[in-house]
């Protein structure tokens, strides 16, 4: 860019989502980190093109990926440092070489690195610190404390001391250049390679809106849950609850969709290469009581005394938050596979020639069960034909509520008829001819719903199949990029992205062996025709909170409200926890 006259004097091409740079200190070169293609283009400056790239690991099969975020240069440009968000360690790159040398470990997702101007001193920041809980009350902002880490160059020998930390940690052999202890038993449903044969035929993935682990399953006596925090438990979701006991709940399992656009998109398309976009979180001033399980509040932007601020309507289809491949979705079509959807996502271009198209979008009293019938007729008629889609996506979104908004269902009322409709659906699917070779995933499509003892972000997960495992609560650490590999690895698909590259597939929660078992509809205990009462809590507020509308801003504010209209107004929200468990209980 000219500066004098403020014009483009010329581009030159580095490669997939360029997202940050570092000029060399004689000016001459410029190192461009581009997080889609994992790794650094090297640009001459004055002969204005790209001279080299400095492959960071995703480029090789089996070798580590990176998702580069930052980049800093030694004084005497001889080492580039480059943080790497999806193992949370810095890069050591020798410049002349070209090559990594060595890494050092950080925070959780580290976001900005610097060198010292007058010293050898670096300066790295982490975007969520070590794991620590947050003191203030910020638990709906989904925001927790930071990490500075002010650290002397390192010496060869204290490189070398500090990427071993590093190998151990991320489970990586740094000699053989390959992640390690991610072989699965041979003999498991999902194939260790791609490509290789699995009784897995058939695929179905029933979406619910954003909810928290403890939200629905705190009252689990085997899981890591917190009772004080179910408030839609066993009395409301009992279908959901009786899977459970002939199938397997996942209780860490974690979904980031809420810091990212377009989260079903992304989560189908193995994650956003680039940086999350700059979150909008409410104003929240929290001021503490002599009781300590009271607290005021003082509301402003995004509380309940004024609407929270919209975020951008069309922040989903921003080219820089896109895979630069292809989703599932498309890759799935793309490899020949048939697909069929059910949801109000599905009525985009890309899903129309494969979708449902008179399926509605509303959260309201009946909705759930109307769509539920719907794919079953749709369902009947496709079985009829001997023929069932590989990939199937099925969208019920009433458990997310409306809040108290007069004259809706009541926020139990709500949720209950959607687990009503998931187990009306998993009860005829699982009498089905094509029940003994098919995989039903159950979670949210977007996380940070509600309030968890954990992490805002752990949702519910619910494998169903005949080889999913009997009653079984597992605890290994899977995320949004684990369930893509794990039906890459089923339906024979390349890996979209950098993060299910990196994933582990869910082999804790399979056996070998089928056990067909089926699932009987549990009736609804609860009144689904309940309606919210006038005058309720939060009732003017529920109004801007129907599926279309609901940014993050606005989900922070429905957990905010649910929670007051279930606990009173005189019982504070839990303390916040961002805490993730990365190692089996």
């Amino acid at each position: 860019m000219d500066l004098q006259t403020k014009q483009l004097a010329a581009s030159v091409k580095v490669g997939d989502q360029p997202v940050a740079l570092a000029l060399s200190p004689n000016e001459k070169l410029l190192y461009a980190a581009c997080a889609g293609g994992d790794e650094v283009a090297v640009v001459d400056i004055v002969a204005r093109k790209r001279l080299a790239v400095i492959e960071l690991g995703s480029a090789v099969a089996g070798v580590q990926p990176c998702r580069p975020q930052a980049m800093a240069i030694s004084r005497d440009g001889k080492q580039l440092f480059v943080a790497s968000a999806l193992y949370h360690d810095l890069l050591v790159v020798d410049t002349a070489r070209r090559k990594i040398v060595g890494m050092i470990p950080t925070g959780w997702c580290p976001t900005a690195v610097a060198m010292a101007p007058n010293s050898e001193t670096l300066y790295i920041a982490s975007a969520r610190d070590l794991g620590h809980t947050p003191t203030e009350n910020v638990y709906t902002k989904r925001i927790g404390r930071g990490l500075l880490q002010v650290l002397p160059l390192p010496d060869e020998k204290e490189l070398q001391l500090q990427s071993r930390r590093v190998c151990e940690a991320c489970d990586y052999d740094q000699r053989a250049g390959r992640r390690v202890s991610t072989a699965a038993p041979v003999e498991l449903p999902v194939p260790r390679r791609i490509g290789q044969p699995s009784p897995i035929h058939n695929v179905i993935v029933i979406f619910q809106e954003r909810t928290s682990f403890d939200r629905v399953f705190g009252d689990m006596p085997k899981a890591a849950a917190d009772p004080w925090l179910c408030y839609f438990g066993r009395e409301i979701t009992a279908n959901l609850h009786a899977l459970t006991g002939n199938f397997t709940l996942c209780d860490n399992f974690y979904l980031d969709g809420p810091l990212l656009a377009g989260d079903n998109g992304l989560f189908f398309g193995g994650m956003s290469a680039t940086r999350p976009r700059k979150p909008r979180w409410p104003v929240e001033e929290t001021k503490k009581t002599t009781s300590s399980t009271k607290s005021t509040t003082s509301k402003s932007s995004g509380g309940y005394g004024s609407k929270p601020r919209v975020e951008p309507a069309d922040a989903g289809t921003a080219p820089l938050v896109w895979p630069t491949t292809a989703t599932l979705w498309e890759m799935a079509g793309q490899a020949g596979l048939s697909r069929r959807a059910y949801g109000q996502f599905a009525q985009t271009d890309t899903y129309k020639s494969a979708s449902c198209t008179n399926w509605s979008g509303d959260i309201s009293t009946g909705a759930d069960i109307k769509r539920g019938d719907l794919f079953l007729r749709d369902l009947d008629r496709i079985l009829k034909q001997g023929t069932l889609p590989r990939l199937v996506m099925v969208s019920l979104p009433n458990n997310q509520t409306v809040g108290t908004a007069l004259g809706a269902g009541s926020p139990r009322a709500l949720v209950c008829e959607n687990d009503v409709a998931i187990g009306r659906i998993v009860s005829a699917f699982s009498r089905s001819k094509f029940w003994k070779q098919s995989l039903i995933l159950i979670l949210p499509g977007n996380g940070g719903g509600g309030f968890d003892h954990l992490d805002t972000h752990r949702a519910p997960l619910l494998v169903v199949s005949p080889f999913a495992r009997r009653g079984a609560v597992v605890s290994r650490y899977y995320d949004g990029p684990s369930v893509i590999r794990t039906l890459e690895q089923v339906l024979g698909l390349v890996p979209a992205g950098l993060y299910d590259l990196a994933a582990l597939p869910m082999w804790d929660v399979f056996t070998p062996q089928a056990n067909p078992r089926i699932h009987r509809i549990v009736p609804a205990s609860y009144d689904t025709g309940e309606k919210n009462p006038p005058n309720a809590f939060g009732q003017s507020e529920s109004g801007g909170l129907s599926l279309g509308q609901l940014t993050a801003d606005r989900a922070a504010a429905l957990n905010r409200l649910l929670w007051t209209y279930l606990h009173g107004p005189d019982v504070a929200p839990p303390a916040p926890v961002e805490h993730r468990r990365s190692v089996s209980r």
